[in-house]
């Protein structure tokens, strides 16, 4: 379904998920849509140079992809390498050695000094201008930054900011951006919950 525009694509996504609940036919859909994959699919095949990297339910490769492959073909911008530096029983610290800045995960199986890849999905961040007093109290990460730079994401603004000399992408709405008058260089802070990290062993 490369060749229809997106309102008959659309359609035709309904109309095959219907016919495949109808018929109760098991199927397999080759595409390098992935939203197409997501409407379609029950379980989801991630191949790379001909080989499956990983298979699994849309909330797992979505959320949470065992490989920094599948994290970066799904679109988590934010990767960064560090090690684990304190764990307990709710949840552990993860040392960044990108952008020198800690963050805060949901308790994950291992040991302090593993390292690791943290991500964080570019939607799941709320940015807001450094002066105003705005901190989400159930966010248990906060990261001070400068705005590099904003784009047009399709329907999305794609908001770059510095970080401590490493670069996170945060993904906001033409009025979330257009309110608070963001601009390029701009103090800003990124606020997101721990179960917002995603780490990869």
């Amino acid at each position: 379904m490369c060749n229809p525009d997106a309102v008959v694509r659309e359609r035709l996504r309904h109309e095959i998920a219907q016919l495949q609940r109808d018929v109760g036919l098991t199927s397999i859909y080759a595409t390098h849509d992935q939203v197409g994959a997501m409407a379609l699919g029950d379980r989801i095949a991630v191949m790379n140079n001909g080989m499956i990297e990983e298979v699994g339910t849309h909330e797992k490769i979505f959320y949470k992809p065992e490989k920094e492959f599948v994290a970066r073909f799904i679109g988590m911008k934010n990767i960064f390498e560090g090690k684990i530096a304190a764990l307990d029983e709710d949840n552990g610290v993860l040392q960044i050695s990108t952008g020198n800045f800690d963050l805060t995960t949901v308790f994950v199986p291992s040991s302090v000094g593993t390292r690791v890849k943290a991500c964080v999905r570019p939607e799941e961040i709320i940015l807001t201008k450094s002066d105003r007093n705005t901190s989400v109290r159930s966010a248990r990460n906060e990261i001070a930054g400068r705005i590099v730079s904003i784009s047009q994401n399709g329907p999305l603004m794609r908001v770059l900011v510095d970080v401590g000399g490493a670069e996170m992408s945060v993904d906001v709405t033409r009025l979330a951006a257009r309110d608070p008058g963001l601009n390029r260089g701009d103090r800003v802070l990124l606020t997101f919950k721990a179960t917002s990290v995603h780490v990869i062993l």
